[in-house]
């Protein structure tokens, strides 16, 4: 059941990133794939301000 969340989160970082300039609710999001997938397409200055805004 989990795999098709995964399927989901196969979403290229950048392009999630990138949504960042439409808002905060963009920015956590952002760090939920993050978080998630771990991914290094965010630079550690844009987290940890994602984490301040979505924390």
């Amino acid at each position: 059941m989990h795999d098709h969340i995964l399927h989901v989160l196969t979403i290229p970082a950048e392009a999630a990133c990138s949504f960042i300039a439409l808002g905060e609710m963009a920015v956590c999001v952002c760090l939920w794939i993050a978080k998630i997938m771990y991914v290094q397409s965010c630079s550690t200055n844009t987290l940890k301000e994602v984490t301040s805004q979505c924390f």
